[in-house]
């Protein structure tokens, strides 16, 4: 039966360089080189630690908002590293409490997207007014009543 394995193995490709490539994450340390350092020690109170925060939030708000679009996340894409640079800048302005320069980058970051990868859709956009239940109701025939 090891045979039939080691057989198995030998037919496997090997995986090309350029996939792996593909598959890299940006890095609080390629990341902060959008800031300038005094800006960045500023925003993160002199603490990598609040910039990792700040990128990993930012890379979850910035791939669900682009999953919502119907678009894959991709870090290697461009306008992806652009948008991530842009969620990222404003989740260290709102750690800081800093919410009108936030709002503004905020507006770049969604300008970002929506003209990239299409409007972000939120779970209670395109819901219609509740008109009831599902399923409909359907009522016996009144041979089939009760009590007659």
């Amino acid at each position: 039966m090891s045979d039939y394995y080691d057989d198995v193995t030998d037919e496997i490709p090997e995986v090309p360089e350029s996939f792996l490539e593909s598959t890299e994450q940006i890095t609080l340390d390629e990341i902060k080189t959008s800031l300038p350092e005094q800006d960045y020690q500023t925003l993160t109170i002199g603490d990598d630690k609040n910039g990792l925060h700040c990128l990993v939030t930012a890379k979850l708000r910035v791939k669900a908002d682009i999953q919502s679009t119907g678009n894959l996340y991709d870090e290697t894409v461009p306008e992806v590293r652009l948008a991530l640079m842009k969620m990222w800048i404003y989740e260290l302005y709102s750690f800081i409490g800093e919410s009108e320069k936030a709002k503004s980058v905020y507006e770049d970051y969604s300008l970002i997207i929506k003209t990239s990868f299409g409007s972000i859709h939120t779970k209670g956009e395109n819901q219609t007014e509740d008109t009831g239940p599902a399923v409909g109701f359907v009522s016996a025939p009144k041979r089939f009543a009760r009590g007659r």
